[in-house]
């Protein structure tokens, strides 16, 4: 049985509440998605997330506004995520928080996933479908980069302005509207869904940061992150966070069962249980990762043996090897392509 993907329902309420402001037909609206006022209506309800997508692209179409999820996500006020937003408006630095934030993104939504790829003095927040099936609409990406933005603006309360943004999907009009929002160029038809940010503006300090409220409410968030996983969730997570920490070298067993809460025995005993091993989850993500740079010329390979974890340029040629029973640079020389197994 697939695993339903759940989101709070704040903003399908405030969604709601928008399209009755501007006359619209609310339950209709919602009954076509699959919701009602009753399902959206307390504080704490969770509803399906592809029901959550379907309602952002139905707001956009009713109102007639083609840029609702930016309008949207720009709009917010995080703090009404809950307690992931006060726990990221109380983290001493705009990097703790963006870190808080998305160690906890699975509290708030768990319809998308986000890494951090450190490049240079610049860092890549890229965000991503949970369940590479679904299939979600254009205003719900921009929704959730207009959103990531409003966020860190939110916490150190100035306008932070990212390096560049990039959709993944195209668009044929209505740019303006998106570099004026994001103050920076927003590129459409790119490889993923990403802010880049620079790595000077990460220590610019929150506002109103309180060690003590940071306390009680990170020990809330610990609580509601242990209640929301599954054994698919838990295992899904710890790959992402092997993903986000390869290039920084500490893809280890210690530092990952450190950021779940949890001993290095439970880790292994966890994974153990879905039939996996930590080691085989770091191999998996460094060969995936790998096809994907290997498949962009602009990386070259010493530098892709640094992203994945590698202390040598010689140790990603031999792992390479033993995946495809050929080197990085012929695997380049063919042409790219899909990836073929060793024989």
């Amino acid at each position: 049985m697939p695993v339903v993907r759940k989101v709070t329902a704040v903003w399908a309420r405030q969604i709601a509440d928008l399209l009755e402001r501007r006359g619209r037909p609310v339950d209709p609206i919602l009954r076509d998605v699959g919701l009602s006022r009753v399902e959206i209506a307390a504080p704490e309800a969770r509803i399906a997330f592809a029901k959550h997508a379907a309602l952002i692209a139905a707001a956009a179409e009713h109102l007639g506004d083609p840029c609702f999820g930016l309008h949207f996500g720009a709009s917010l006020d995080p703090l009404d995520a809950g307690a992931i937003g006060y726990l990221a408006a109380n983290s001493p630095t705009l990097r703790a928080a963006v870190e808080n934030y998305l160690k906890y993104l699975a509290t708030t939504t768990e319809g998308f996933r986000a890494r951090v790829i450190p490049e240079g003095r610049q860092i890549r927040v890229i965000i991503e479908a949970a369940d590479g099936d679904m299939k979600l609409s254009e205003q719900c990406y921009e929704f959730a980069l207009a959103s990531s933005i409003n966020l860190c603006r939110f916490v150190v309360g100035r306008r932070i302005v990212p390096l560049l943004v990039e959709m993944k999907h195209p668009r044929k009009a209505h740019f303006a509207e998106f570099r004026q929002y994001f103050g920076a160029a927003v590129v459409f038809g790119a490889d993923d869904y990403a802010i880049a940010l620079d790595q000077a503006i990460l220590a610019t300090p929150c506002r109103s940061a309180d060690p003590r409220l940071f306390r009680i409410v990170k020990a809330h968030c610990d609580d509601l992150l242990g209640k929301s996983r599954t054994a698919t969730d838990f295992r899904e997570e710890g790959e992402n966070l092997v993903g986000g920490l390869l290039p920084t070298g500490t893809a280890t067993t210690a530092h990952v069962a450190a950021t779940l809460g949890m001993s290095e025995r439970t880790l292994s005993r966890r994974l153990s249980g879905e039939g996996v091993t930590f080691r085989a989850i770091v191999e998996q993500q460094r060969r995936s990762m790998a096809f994907n740079y290997l498949n962009d010329p602009a990386i070259r390979p010493t530098q892709i043996a640094y992203l994945l974890g590698y202390s040598e340029p010689s140790a990603f040629s031999h792992a390479f090897r033993r995946w495809t029973g050929q080197s990085p640079a012929e695997y380049r020389a063919k042409g790219f392509g899909s990836p073929s197994p060793a024989h």
